[in-house]
């Protein structure tokens, strides 16, 4: 009799629990995914109501960008953290900082400190977004487990897409205040339930919190996130607050560099310690899959900001309107999601669904760069819903891919490299957005100043003919961006190992005694 059977046979002993408590932790889970969803997005429509609050014109560009800042940064701290503490406690607490950040927008009496809560929501974020899925990693089976990533990604695409819906409704009847008020609630259901209902496979003998901190990577860390912080305040900056080439701008970014390398120097001389260890950092998979998904999370950041602002001041749409309008792009990989995972449950390869990805993605990022002042609505909803599709397609495919092809151990940080790269790539593709001037007689910044929304309004009515022209032309010329991203998608795919879920030895059990395993492994079939 071989370990695994002898393991299956002893854990009888033990009262696991039935396939409820396996749906009732994975709903949770989709429910704390679905609200750092909406908390990305809601802020759109709120954000108008903010200023209005605090007179707060000039820290707008804030709102949004201190969620990114530190949800990008501490992105691989987590990773660590979650290779050497306990899953559910920190997974909890990501849900509990998360909170109280929301609770400090939601309370505040300034606009400085709506710009921390947010920033402190965004901390909490990076450790829910991947944190949600090593649960998953340790709750289901590989060989099944395509499936339920899919579903963990296609409910972060909701949140995306109802967050400015529920915000406009939100703002306009209650008060901006709400917009964050409604994740106290849904947070507490998400950590009551985990609390309650995960209990985490822990390695003999259990490491003390001392011995946690000294193999924490501290030295990796102090390199690696100022270096990803002066990187995307330079894109934040740049072209906007200083010119690219002001002496700021160049510091930052000389710094990312310097710091980068320093933590490459650490990852490679650290290697007990490491964030990043060597056979990870070896591994084609990971290499080639983070790449895949910062390219093609870079299409989706672009798909995601320049559509509504085309719907905006082409179709005269109202914001929540294109939000609405946004829908066929959010459905399609919702669907591709969720036929992908399916599939790849079955067959057990994820690799041809990368590839398709990289062939329907560029296609449709192509047909965007088509669309003109005329464009009928069944040709924007069918290009949407085949960029939506494609996208959906291999959006967690990297993710299946990392866990897949790493040892257990070595899991959770290969999940929070994939994550690090998709929220780093949406970070940088929507900070570094910029409208040219096109028409001699229009002020260059008049678009962004008076708002897509306004355009109509604004223009002197000879001219609205050739402004919505160049106004378009500005818009579908960042769709060529797009298509290159999702064709380097596509090159990056061929990278990839050939590796089956149903063919690798990658069974959790194995490597704990039976009384500590997940104890919502029990799956009905």
């Amino acid at each position: 009799m071989n370990e695994t059977t002898s393991n299956e046979d002893s854990s009888a002993h033990f009262d696991h629990p039935t396939g409820l408590r396996l749906y009732v932790v994975f709903l949770a889970l989709a429910l704390s995914v679905l609200i750092v969803g909406l908390d990305a997005s809601i802020i759109a429509t709120a954000t108008p109501r903010i200023t209005d609050t605090f007179s707060s014109l000039s820290d707008v560009g804030w709102y949004g960008s201190s969620y990114l800042l530190t949800a990008c940064t501490c992105q691989l701290a987590y990773g660590r953290v979650y290779q050497l503490c306990s899953i559910k406690w920190v997974f909890m607490s990501a849900v509990l900082i998360f909170e109280v950040g929301s609770l400090i927008t939601a309370l505040a009496p300034t606009s400085s400190a709506v710009i921390v809560g947010r920033a402190i929501s965004g901390l909490g974020f990076a450790g829910i977004g991947t944190g949600s899925l090593i649960i998953i990693a340790y709750a289901v089976p590989l060989q099944r487990r395509a499936f339920f990533t899919g579903i963990i990604g296609a409910m972060e695409g909701i949140g995306f897409i109802v967050g400015p819906l529920l915000g406009g409704v939100l703002t306009t009847r209650l008060s901006w205040r709400w917009c964050f008020w409604i994740n106290l609630p849904v947070g507490a259901i998400t950590a009551i339930v985990i609390g309650f209902f995960f209990r985490p496979p822990r390695q003999q003998p259990t490491p003390t919190f001392t011995q946690d901190l000294k193999e924490f990577d501290w030295l990796g860390t102090f390199t690696c996130v100022p270096s990803i912080l002066c990187l995307l305040l330079a894109l934040q900056w740049g072209g906007s607050k200083y010119q690219w080439h002001d002496f700021r701008i160049i510091l930052l970014f000389v710094l990312f560099g310097l710091l980068l390398i320093a933590f490459t120097a650490v990852q490679r001389f650290s290697k007990a310690t490491a964030t990043i260890s060597s056979r990870i950092a070896r591994s084609r998979s990971i290499l080639f899959g983070a790449s895949f998904a910062f390219s093609l999370s870079a299409a989706l950041a672009i798909f995601s900001y320049y559509l509504p602002l085309w719907f905006q001041g082409i179709k005269n749409a109202s914001a929540e309107a294109s939000g609405v309008m946004l829908l066929p792009v959010i459905l399609g990989m919702i669907v591709g999601s969720i036929v992908a995972g399916s599939i790849v449950t079955y067959i057990g390869y994820y690799l041809p669904f990368m590839v398709l990805s990289g062939i329907l993605t560029p296609i449709a990022a192509g047909l965007f760069t088509s669309l003109s002042v005329n464009s009928p609505k069944s040709v924007w909803i069918g290009y949407s819903a085949l960029a939506g599709f494609g996208a959906g397609l291999g959006f967690q495919q990297p993710i299946l891919a990392a866990q897949t092809v790493l040892d257990q151990d070595d899991v959770a940080m290969g999940t929070s490299i994939m994550i690090f790269a998709q929220t780093l790539a949406g970070a940088i593709f929507v900070l570094i957005q910029n409208l040219k001037k096109e028409v001699p007689q229009i002020n260059p910044d008049l678009v962004l100043e008076i708002g897509a929304t306004n355009l109509r309004a604004a223009i002197p009515a000879q001219l609205l003919d050739a402004v919505l022209k160049a106004y378009n032309k500005a818009i579908t010329r960042t769709f060529y961006a797009a298509v290159a991203m999702s064709a380097l998608a596509f090159v990056l795919s061929f990278g990839m190992e050939l590796k089956s879920t149903k063919k690798v030895a990658h069974d959790f059990r194995r490597q704990f005694s039976p009384c500590e395993e997940a104890s919502v492994y029990a799956i009905p079939m």
